[in-house]
């Protein structure tokens, strides 16, 4: 089939390609003569769902045999959401090691080719909530020797850190570069649960709190975070909010869980990094707006707040060009 089908002029790579092509020729025809030849009809509407496919759209490729139904496909889903919470439940009942959990955002922004409205795009705003586990390390408690976790003092433990830690070893952690062999394992995400992806923003205190409180839904259940201590990393504006949420569920009046006082937000040289890099951007970005349209051209426009990638660039090109003139510049004013 696949010699009557292709050509034997055409290129390795495309040939390669073609084989795909068959055998989901094969899969439909095969289809059309058995009722249970349906993964493959079923993966063709998870893509059409995916990729924003109305019911009507589904069910008439569905029609046309080339997919399943709009129905199965919404089953389907459904059936998966739940046997992964489940997993997840059965997961921490199993493994009662430490875990450390991280929330962020996550924006899936997509051009409409033909737009209707007076929108030119549509933008999905989701909050994902994740548990990476610290294998051979138990679970700490949230009160220790009556010593709690917290630090409303807000009292330096700074030496530890020095006297304790490598730091300059500490940083290779966050050097996603191949050829690094040291701390590969920390660096990977191997072992990391999904614990909840919701559509929602993570613009206040009540958003965070919906995002810890999806965490809790899960792990309740289990009774892992009953008084144990659970560090979240989170980006500046989580450590803002998390915190003010822990002060606030102090307060008489405050309707918060008592199980979010487990989770402490901490601050990576990660997100250290990116946020101060987009923080220079953003104060001197008449500056880097000449430079952009100096180097890309004038009718290119540089965002208010450009991608990581794109602040690497500028920065990188503003410190080679410093480089070139800083000794005439020190000697003519220092």
């Amino acid at each position: 089939m696949t010699n009557a089908i292709i050509l034997k002029e055409r290129s390795a790579y495309n040939i390669s390609e073609a084989k795909k092509s068959v055998v989901g020729l094969c899969y439909l025809i095969v289809g059309l003569r058995n009722k249970f030849v349906n993964q493959y009809k079923l993966e063709v509407g998870l893509y059409l769902r995916a990729s924003g496919a109305t019911w009507e759209a589904i069910d008439i490729m569905s029609s046309l045999g080339y997919s399943s139904c709009a129905k199965t496909v919404d089953m389907y889903q459904k059936k998966v959401q739940k046997e992964h919470s489940a997993k997840i439940e059965h997961y921490f009942l199993e493994h009662n090691n430490f875990h450390v959990y991280n929330i962020d955002d996550y924006h899936s922004i997509h051009e409409n080719r033909r737009p209707d409205t007076v929108l030119t795009s549509t933008a999905n705003h989701f909050a994902t909530c994740i548990a990476k586990p610290i294998v051979g390390c138990s679970s700490v408690p949230l009160v220790f020797n009556g010593v709690s976790i917290h630090n409303p003092a807000n009292q330096s433990q700074g030496h530890l850190v020095n006297n304790s830690f490598d730091l300059i070893e500490l940083l290779t952690i966050y050097s996603y570069a191949d050829n690094i062999e040291e701390c590969k394992e920390e660096r990977s995400i191997k072992g990391l649960q999904l614990l909840g992806f919701k559509e929602q923003g993570l613009h206040g205190i009540h958003d965070y709190v919906n995002a810890l409180n999806l965490i809790l839904s899960i792990i309740n259940k289990a009774q892992y975070l009953n008084k144990q201590f659970a560090p979240i990393v989170a980006d500046w504006p989580g450590q803002i909010f998390i915190r003010k949420a822990l002060y606030m569920r102090t307060l008489p009046e405050s309707s918060f869980l008592q199980q979010i006082e487990s989770f402490l937000p901490i601050l990576g040289p990660l997100h250290v990094l990116l946020n101060s890099k987009e923080q220079v951007l953003m104060i001197y970005h008449s500056f880097f707006e000449k430079l952009f349209h100096y180097v890309f051209g004038e009718n290119k426009v540089l965002a208010k707040k450009p991608r990581p990638w794109r602040i690497n660039l500028l920065l990188e090109l503003v410190r080679n060009g410093w480089l070139k003139i800083k000794d005439k510049i020190i000697e003519k004013f220092g």
